[in-house]
């Protein structure tokens, strides 16, 4: 574990840190602002789904990522999805998102991998992804 709160996302800049990661704040993931960049159809995803695409019969699957800004820094999260048969789209969680943020724990440490990825699921969870996503594929 590293201790990067010296390099944390403030409110008025950036500081790079050594592997280009930007630490964010649960404060900040919460008020975080991300826009559409862009959504590809790619049914390999279904592979990495495994039995999760079986059980929820799965018809097509992407990725999709989004962007932003924090003060200078730019934010990247993508991840995986599956379209089911009803219509609707739901995140593909068998594989961790595809991101550049660390949501930093309480201390200003790094978090475990797991401990990152549910703070990162729970801000997708909250995003109004579909629409966008629908109407880009």
């Amino acid at each position: 574990m590293h201790n990067y709160a010296t390099t944390v996302v403030s409110e008025t800049g950036y500081v790079f840190t050594p592997d280009y990661y930007i630490r964010i704040t649960k404060r900040m993931l919460s008020s975080m602002a991300l826009t559409h960049a862009h959504s590809v159809l790619d049914d390999s995803v279904l592979l990495d789904a495994g039995d999760h695409a079986a059980m929820h019969r799965g018809l097509r699957a992407g990725y999709t990522e989004w962007v932003g800004q924090m003060g200078t820094a730019w934010l990247s999260l993508g991840w995986d999805w599956m379209a089911h048969h009803d219509g609707h789209l739901s995140a593909v969680r068998a594989v961790s998102p595809r991101t550049n943020i660390l949501v930093l724990s309480p201390g200003g440490y790094d978090p475990t991998p797991q401990g990152c990825s549910q703070d990162l699921w729970a801000y997708i969870d909250a995003l109004p992804w579909q629409q966008q996503v629908m109407q880009a594929i």
